[in-house]
């Protein structure tokens, strides 16, 4: 028996299955039984089903488009959770809309708005370095869309995250120096409304603290945007009086730049100055000398992510609070800090 335009509602009916099922089906998505995909192909085929996308899709009130904001995609964090996010959301017959902020408030709140107007299932998230106010994605929340932050939260959303234990690694960072014999231990802040940098100057505080060391204030040293600024500040701390033997960066990058620092005022390191990073960046690895950090696990980052949003929207059911998903750092030493042995 053969019928014209044929429909998904038609084989769902026949199969007394759901017309999403059968749409997961025709499109492979893993989720779906193999026997189920075998009777659903067969029945296709044997009746002439052609698919119509944008019946199918208003059909069962979903897209497969999902929506990604990161502030640049060309950062190496970014584009390994990319690879991780796009990894599962291909798997399950979903197709990624990447948009990048390139960290700006304003382009973070026109792609949460597009993104929201494109009738995406769910959206994934990373925030600017600068967001204060979170109107865009309360909106997305308030239109029942699901959404998952990647590591730059906000606390004051009700929606889940994935993030790595900061705290615990930028502890251990800082631990680590006060191993190898540093008394002045500086960190080199991140921007100030980003959750992330905020637990990593707490991670830094109570290794210190344990370990009977005071927070000097001196040592703590503000984020600006630009890298000249930057720079000034780090000329002005090893300058200054409160000179440290101990440098532990938000990131990779600003240790970097610190670094360079180092080198123009004729300090060696790590003899007079050790330094650790955080995200184990390619360039932790290519500068000289090679960079201590603590490692990030962006891709698998992605990959959680992207299956919490998933499970969310195969479920049809928000997760409505901040549980996150936490992952392990580790610390990876290189030639920027003095091993254990020598001190």
């Amino acid at each position: 028996m053969q019928k014209r335009n044929v429909t998904i509602v038609d084989i769902a009916k026949e199969l007394n299955l759901s017309p999403s099922t059968v749409s997961r089906a025709l499109n492979d998505v893993s989720t779906v039984k193999e026997s189920t995909k075998k009777e659903v192909l067969k029945l296709a085929e044997l009746w002439g089903y052609v698919p119509n996308i944008p019946a199918r899709n208003l059909l069962i009130k979903k897209t497969y488009n999902l929506g990604l904001i990161v502030p640049d995609v060309t950062h190496n964090f970014f584009s390994k959770a990319i690879k991780g996010i796009d990894e599962v959301v291909s798997q399950a017959g979903y197709q990624l809309v990447i948009c990048s902020s390139n960290d700006d408030v304003l382009k973070e709140k026109k792609a949460a708005e597009t993104l929201l107007h494109s009738r995406v299932d769910g959206l994934l998230v990373s925030l600017c370095d600068h967001t204060k106010e979170y109107g865009h994605f309360e909106k997305v929340i308030k239109n029942q869309v699901p959404i998952v932050f990647i590591d730059r939260i906000c606390e004051d959303l009700a929606a889940p995250s994935v993030i790595t234990n900061d705290f615990e690694g930028a502890y251990q960072a800082t631990d680590y120096l006060i191993q190898t014999a540093c008394k002045k231990i500086a960190y080199l802040k991140g921007p100030d409304e980003l959750s992330t940098s905020f637990y990593r100057q707490m991670g830094y505080m109570e290794s210190l603290k344990n370990k009977g060391l005071n927070v000097n204030e001196n040592l703590l040293v503000d984020w600006e945007d630009l890298a000249e600024q930057r720079a000034e500040k780090f000329h002005a701390l090893l300058d200054g009086p409160d000179r440290p033997d101990g440098v532990f960066a938000y990131n990779d990058y600003i240790a970097f730049e610190f670094v360079q620092a180092v080198k123009q005022n004729g300090l060696r390191i790590p003899e007079d100055v050790s330094v650790i990073g955080f995200a184990d960046e390619p360039v932790a690895t290519y500068m000289t000398p090679a960079l201590s950090t603590v490692f990030q696990p962006a891709l698998q980052m992605g990959k959680s992510a992207a299956q919490l949003l998933l499970t969310q929207i195969e479920e049809d059911q928000l997760i409505d609070d901040t549980t996150s998903v936490v992952l392990n750092t580790n610390l990876v030493l290189r030639e920027t800090t003095r091993p254990l042995e020598r001190t």
